[in-house]
């Protein structure tokens, strides 16, 4: 069901974090962040997968790919022509305004 505290889905996705719900899932160790997680979602817990899920969002937006997967423990097995055909594919991504 909607959020009747938000004119729409994209507001409500937007909104920052409360000060408590940062201070309470900022969990240093990142696997067991991940843990809480699917535990939410297994038990159904949208507030809390929400929560943790902005978490992660705030912590890589704006780094780069390379960036994310060290982050995130992310083995990148593209050949480097794969890596490049998807460059050239969505350079829309990498132009500026």
């Amino acid at each position: 069901p909607l959020d009747p505290d938000f004119d729409d889905e994209k507001e409500r996705r937007n909104e920052e974090l409360s000060h408590w719900d940062k201070q309470f899932i900022d969990i240093p160790d990142q696997g067991d962040l991940f843990d809480i997680i699917a535990a939410a979602n297994y038990m159904d817990i949208k507030g809390l997968v929400e929560v943790g899920a902005k978490h992660i969002c705030a912590k890589i937006k704006g780094k780069t790919c390379t960036e994310v997967r060290e982050m995130l423990k992310i083995h990148n097995d593209f050949t480097p022509e794969e890596e490049a055909a998807i460059h050239k594919e969505n350079e829309w991504i990498y132009a500026k305004d």
